[in-house]
């Protein structure tokens, strides 16, 4: 019997430690205890941010300060859609600050980058991916940047004609992932290497290269 009551008595002891350790945790603990959540100005709001563009506002990091400082998934920042709330979208991506919606909203710079490192706004400044000297001239004129992923307009000046793809004015230095050191337009508007003029050997077009023009003095010799 005095073996049981010492256990019944040891047991009470033990809750009364238990109850103890509670009351002193419960009493130091604050429901804004993250640095996240105590770097917020809204620590009540999850919904509302400070600073345009801040992850660590909002949502531990899952989400992004929106252009009207308002709480948004980050998956939705470059997600090929507009995110503007003067075209009635619920969200509000489209300012310098997050980059036009990350390219979505076009009105970029051409051949600034966009979509991370994945894409540059084109000759329009809709976001495309990079298809800049690819052997294929991309001319295309897409009205948004969900058109401009299948391809977008790279052939102007600011593009160096897509990088010569899409031809040039003959002489100007170009530049194509497809031929070795500097590169030059040719009588035809095509980016070649330069190293061809004058190699002793005339490219007049039969072998794919036309340098035999006046412009570019007949090969540098090679076609007189």
């Amino acid at each position: 019997m005095k073996s049981r009551k010492h256990e019944m008595s040891r047991q009470r002891s033990s809750l009364r430690v238990i109850a103890a350790g509670l009351v002193l945790l419960l009493g130091n603990f604050s429901p804004v205890t993250s640095a996240v959540a105590q770097s917020s100005p809204y620590p009540n709001d999850p919904q509302r941010c400070d600073n345009i563009g801040d992850e660590d506002e909002c949502w531990y990091g899952e989400g992004i300060c929106d252009c009207n400082r308002k709480c948004v998934k980050k998956y939705r920042l470059g997600d090929w859609v507009c995110h503007d709330a003067g075209r009635g979208d619920l969200y509000h991506l489209n300012c310098e600050a997050l980059n036009r919606d990350d390219g979505d909203c076009g009105g970029g710079t051409p051949g600034e980058k966009c979509w991370g490192d994945y894409g540059i706004f084109d000759c329009n400044g809709n976001c495309t991916y990079s298809r800049v000297g690819d052997g294929r001239c991309d001319d295309k004129n897409p009205v948004s940047s969900l058109r401009a992923f299948l391809g977008g307009n790279l052939n102007c000046k600011a593009l160096n004609y897509d990088g010569g793809d899409c031809g040039g004015p003959t002489g100007n230095r170009c530049r194509n992932q497809y031929i070795n050191g500097e590169g030059i337009y040719d009588c035809v508007g095509k980016c070649v290497e330069k190293s061809r003029i004058g190699d002793g050997t005339c490219d007049n077009g039969s072998n794919g290269v036309n340098l035999g023009c006046p412009n570019l003095g007949y090969d540098g010799g090679d076609c007189r």
